[in-house]
């Protein structure tokens, strides 16, 4: 294995001679580590510095009663290089850099739908799950309609789980507002709409939810019946000619919308006009 720079083609560096076949070589995100796949070996994690192998993860991992092959050798870092997950038949376990520990997960979580490093409360989410940076113990967490796709919000404080339309199916759509201090949640029915990340938005106190795609429909947090299914928009109406992108909060009274040419308008919320340009 040979370290090359990527701009001149110089070698730099041989990592290891002699090794065995290699698959799915990738590096972490600040590039401190580099990992791959070694036949008969198991996933390898060298420093890119010192080019020392930190951890071998065998083909195998052991766990009570029985043997796991790992499910896929891709690893799923956190943006700071200190945290890595990695998915077995059984579970998902988590790699910590600064002393190579390897932290089983209470379950098998599928890392397909987004993680999101909570360094301020020691957790780590995983689509609709929180688990224990030190420990890895799933930890009480939002309830949210649907375990698809999530994102955060204000700050790290506000947690939004939403349906996407993976099928085509148009008919369903569902979106859970949580506050990540209180684990507080409220679940809102919201057919036949399907979300995107950038189609959401919650208002700095938390108080309204806006989603916006062809009608722009906003939500009272602070006010919602009983009844999912009678949780209806506050305020709803046309939004731009073309489909919206991007939503945000400007202020207490306005939005603005950004559509798929790229152009942004500025929205009296209550109102639902168009503000003149500035």
């Amino acid at each position: 294995m040979l370290l090359v720079d990527w701009s001149s083609g110089k070698l730099l560096n041989t990592v290891e001679e002699s090794l065995p076949q290699i698959t799915h070589l990738g590096w972490s995100p600040e590039c401190h580590y580099f990992t791959a796949q070694v036949e008969g070996q198991g996933v390898v994690v060298w420093d890119a510095q010192t080019l020392v192998r930190r951890q071998v993860l065998p083909e195998q991992i052991s766990t009570p009663g029985s043997w796991k092959y790992f499910y896929s050798p891709f690893w799923v870092w956190s943006a700071d290089d200190a945290y890595a997950l990695l998915q077995t038949e059984d579970r998902t376990v988590m790699w910590r850099a600064v002393d190579s520990a390897i932290i089983p997960l209470g379950r098998l979580i599928p890392l397909r739908y987004g993680t999101y490093w909570d360094y301020g409360r020691n957790q780590v989410i995983i689509g609709g799950s929180a688990f224990d940076l030190d420990t890895g113990v799933e930890k009480a967490f939002c309830k949210q309609f649907r375990n698809h796709n999530f994102i955060i919000l204000n700050n790290g404080n506000i947690y939004v789980s939403f349906t996407t339309n993976p099928e085509g199916y148009y008919d369903v759509g569902g979106i859970a507002v949580c506050n990540l201090n209180s684990v507080e949640s409220v679940n809102l029915d919201t057919p036949p709409m399907i979300a995107a990340p950038g189609q959401i938005a919650v208002s700095a106190d938390g108080h309204y939810l806006v989603v916006a795609r062809d009608m722009v429909r906003i939500w009272d947090l602070q006010k919602l019946s009983s009844y999912v299914d009678e949780r209806t928009p506050v305020y709803a109406y046309d939004g731009p000619a073309a489909r919206v992108v991007k939503v945000r909060f400007l202020d207490d009274n306005n939005l603005e919308t950004t559509d798929t040419y790229g152009y942004a308008q500025t929205w009296d919320m209550v109102k639902g006009t168009l503000l003149p340009d500035s």
